[in-house]
């Protein structure tokens, strides 16, 4: 299936950095913050 171009809005990116920000914080991993992000990132709809 093919991807469609997702653009977020500014404060979809805001809420994005500062979920990394939480979780990395609490794993005390970039690694895992970095993951879950992705995954919530692979999820989103098209604008």
């Amino acid at each position: 299936m093919r991807r469609v171009k997702v653009v977020y809005r500014r404060e979809a990116l805001s809420d994005l950095r500062q979920i990394y920000l939480d979780i990395a914080e609490m794993s005390q991993s970039h690694v895992t913050a970095n993951r879950f992000v992705k995954r919530i990132m692979a999820r989103s709809f098209p604008a």
